[in-house]
Formats: C-alpha cells, structure tokens, sequence
C-alpha cells in the first residue's frame, strides 16, 4: 500500500554546538576507494569501514528533516551517507553479495527521487559509511522489504571506540512479499562511543540472515538516524 506524501522540514544545526570533542582521523585511501574517502576500522572478514564527505558533514552541519512525518512520525532525522541508495556506486558502502536495486521504497520527502534501494541477497551483508551521532541520537529507522522469509539483522560499530566490533542492536522480519514498510524504531546505542558527551562516530550493518526457516533476502533504503535532542 503506497505511502502517504510527507512535507520536508529541513534544518541545519550549527556545527559549533555539535562537534563536541570528536576529533576526525584521516587513514589512507583504500585500494578501490575513491580519493575522498578514508578507512576509519576493518572488520575481521575484511571489510573496511569509510567514511566519506557526508559523514564530515553529518559531524559538523547534519541535514535534518522530517524523514516519516508521512506516517504519523514527526520527529527529525538524519540520513545515514548514502542511504537513500539512490546512486549506484553506493559511494562509501563496503558490500558482500549485495547490490544496487531499481525498486525504492515509496517513502516521499519533498521532490526527492526516491528509485533505488540496496538488495541484500541470503548470506550478504552491507555496511554504511561512517556517520556523527551524540548521546542525543538514540535510534534510527529505515524502509525494508522481505523478498524471502528470513531476517534482516542490524548491528551498530563505533570505530573510536576502545572495542571497534560490530554489535547486534536488533533483527527484522516480515512475510515474504508483505511490500514496503517502515521499521520500528532500532537502538542505536551511542553510549557505546563513549560517556563523554559530543560526537562520536557509528557504521551500521545490514544482514540478511535465516530465520523461522527461511534464507532471508532483503531490500533496503532510507536509512535515517534519529537525532531526539533534549
């Protein structure tokens, strides 16, 4: 069932009251990755976690809007990099088995197009650019569909932190071609970057993986942070 269209509420906030303590560390560009992006943690299969210029600006001047005020949700949110899907090099994803998709979610934000999703395949995974969050930033929600029964599994890394491993902050799961829908909320856990307040850097994971039976085989898109202040 389509979607209703929400209104966009855009706002900076001043990247002097949110850039805390974080201090940003610049690696060498990985074999494979663009110029403008830097290696901030690898996982143990491998894979590296980037970050690229949205997650500069997500630490200094995040774009918040009104993500799911469509579906009665009228808190702010922000965009994970990249996780609109809607360009095909999936700039500063690091991928297994997953790919770039032609059917987006119907979730509607202004004029945005919204065409593209990430198809993660049984047994693949995805991980996000890195991205600023604070001790403020306490869930993230995003569109999903099952494409297979299974389960789709979030896991959450604060690479500066003192034990960079990705931990499980909850599993999806819906009836095979049940169609698009928004997740409930997911903890994002901040506090696992530190006590200290200011921002911290997070990567999120996406995999799909059996459950109640099935292999799993997801679609994902927007992928939004939510930034509840006090």
């Amino acid at each position: 069932m389509p979607l209703s269209t929400s209104t966009r509420v855009r706002r900076r906030i001043a990247g002097t009251a949110l850039i805390g303590a974080l201090s940003l560390i610049a690696t060498a560009c990985p074999a494979g990755a663009s110029a403008h992006e830097v290696v901030v943690a690898a996982t143990a299969s491998g894979l590296n976690v980037l970050e690229t210029p949205e997650t500069r600006q997500s630490c200094t001047q995040p774009d918040v809007v009104q993500a799911f005020a469509g579906l009665g949700d009228e808190r702010e949110y922000v965009l994970a990099p990249g996780g609109s899907f809607e360009s095909k090099d999936l700039d500063g994803w690091q991928i297994l088995r997953a790919k770039s998709d032609s059917d987006g979610s119907p979730l509607e934000i202004d004029d945005a197009d919204n065409k593209r999703s990430l198809k993660i395949p049984p047994g693949g995974s995805a991980i996000s650019p890195a991205m600023c969050v604070d001790l403020h930033y306490p869930t993230l929600r995003l569109m999903a569909k099952a494409a297979k029964e299974g389960g789709l599994r979030v896991d959450v890394m604060y690479p500066d932190s003192a034990d960079p491993t990705f931990l499980p902050v909850g599993t999806l799961s819906a009836s095979k071609d049940s169609g698009w829908q928004a997740s409930a909320d997911l903890p994002v856990f901040p506090e696992r970057g530190g006590a200290a307040p200011g921002m911290r850097r997070v990567a999120l994971r996406f995999t799909s993986v059996a459950a109640d039976g099935g292999a799993g085989e997801w679609k994902i898109d927007d992928v939004y942070v939510d930034p509840r202040r006090l």
